[in-house]
């Protein structure tokens, strides 16, 4: 589900399947047979809005705000580049009350504490993980985020938070393998190297299947340094 006028694809899957997650993310799997007639065509208006109609169908909205049209004119905003609109719009979602199905309230969650710490705003990416925590308890996801970021936060980047996590998992390559994806979007190509070599180790002792994975962030990562 995107709210993106429809462009190019990229050359393969390795080069935008992390695109295609993103624009999928915190929309349900599936939406496509759920989504009533109001729901496409608030979905049609917005992806069509300029920024002054993007205003207009946020002010016409009203009380209970349908959360799933709040989670479009929030992506609507971030491609037109307002990203205070942006997470203005992903606090009132994430602040109401009554959760509209078709919403995976935990990913939008994930998500802005990611955005906040790719910005550098470590602070207010911890406090959105915080909230995030204490209302969903359980998110293993929101775990590893939270010890990345704290890491990132660091400044003797302390990885004993992403140590511990890890320590549990001795045989997980895959959680090795994303601490290392993650540590490369966030511009830490040491740090992503040396946490991908230790995933190929543990994946070539117990999850052959990972062992794809960390090969093709190992070619993805080269070609960024051959072309930087």
């Amino acid at each position: 589900m995107s709210t993106k006028k429809i462009t190019a694809p990229a050359a393969s899957i390795e080069d935008n399947y992390t695109e295609y997650l993103d624009e999928e993310c915190g929309f349900a799997y599936d939406i496509a047979e759920q989504m009533t007639r109001q729901d496409i065509a608030t979905q049609d208006a917005i992806i069509q809005a300029s920024p002054q109609e993007l205003r207009a169908l946020e002010d016409a909205m009203t009380a209970p705000v349908n959360g799933l049209h709040l989670w479009m004119l929030a992506r609507a905003w971030e491609q037109a580049g307002e990203m205070g609109r942006y997470f203005d719009l992903c606090a009132r979602l994430l602040a109401a009350e009554e959760a509209h199905p078709l919403v995976i309230y935990p990913e939008i969650s994930r998500r802005v504490a990611r955005q906040h710490a790719l910005a550098g705003d470590f602070e207010r990416a911890q406090r959105r993980l915080r909230a995030h925590q204490e209302r969903w308890a359980d998110d293993a996801q929101a775990a590893q985020l939270a010890a990345l970021i704290g890491y990132l936060a660091s400044p003797e980047a302390n990885d004993s938070a992403l140590r511990t996590l890890v320590a549990k998992s001795a045989e997980d390559a895959e959680i090795r393998f994303e601490i290392a994806e993650d540590l490369w979007l966030f511009e830490r190509p040491d740090a992503a190297a040396a946490w991908l070599d230790e995933a190929g180790e543990v994946a070539r002792q117990f999850d052959p299947a990972t062992l794809v994975d960390v090969e093709l962030l190992r070619a993805r990562m080269a070609r960024a340094r051959t072309t930087a």
